[in-house]
């Protein structure tokens, strides 16, 4: 499912910080699943905060923090990381390799954008939902049309697919990878559609992996 540019590139590096008010809900006895993990930076992070630390004061097993990327090259420096306890996989996010609510919380760090049609978006989120028992925290990208550049991009990318947002990125002639900026209400129907009915949003300032500043959207989405 995933564009194979995604499977081959070098690290990938997320630009997106874990949203704090999501973190301050993941207790130490809270299982956590990063979708698009790259080099596991997210997870690290929320590893180091002292009230959310895998297993912190527990007596027994450690509930399972896990990661899950389709890129082998992000994926070996994830695991270089040397986090204790914590599984690294490689695996497409429309067939996650994880049994139904397996996790109770989930991580999704620009992962929307790189995915080209409606109906890939809506079964990454169908299997976010179905591998969390209670919810996801997302941050993503939304539409920029008062950037030239990225004007210029909906522009020529809605006459080369039909869909507002969505552009061809490309390196000199190369084709490297399809993105899609979003709307709020957009983001809103499709998380809906997946079976997320409670979703909080804001929007942000975000930084693209190439460094532009555009409008981005910080959101917790839960089954109930």
């Amino acid at each position: 499912m995933a564009n194979a540019y995604w499977k081959t590139a070098g690290r990938v590096p997320s630009t997106l910080d874990v949203d704090p008010a999501f973190a301050a809900l993941i207790g130490p006895g809270d299982s956590l699943l990063d979708m698009g993990c790259g080099d596991g930076r997210s997870l690290a992070e929320m590893a180091e905060r002292p009230e959310c630390g895998r297993g912190v004061g527990r007596v027994g097993p450690a509930p399972l923090w896990a990661g899950v990327d389709v890129n082998p090259p992000g994926l070996r420096a994830a695991m270089a990381r040397g986090l204790p306890g914590v599984a690294f996989v490689q695996g497409d996010l429309g067939r996650l390799p994880f049994a139904a609510k397996c996790f109770d919380y989930g991580v999704m760090h620009a992962v929307l954008t790189t995915l080209e049609t409606p109906g890939t978006r809506l079964a990454v989120l169908c299997e976010a939902a179905r591998v969390l028992r209670r919810g996801l925290s997302f941050s993503d990208f939304l539409l920029t049309p008062g950037i030239p550049l990225y004007r210029e991009r909906y522009q020529r990318g809605f006459v080369e697919t039909g869909e507002q947002g969505t552009f061809r990125v490309m390196e000199n002639d190369r084709h490297l990878y399809t993105a899609h900026h979003y709307t709020l209400e957009e983001l809103r129907e499709l998380f809906q559609a997946a079976g997320f009915h409670t979703l909080q949003m804001r929007r942000v300032t975000s930084r693209t992996r190439s460094g532009n500043e555009i409008n981005g959207v910080v959101g917790m989405a839960f089954h109930s």
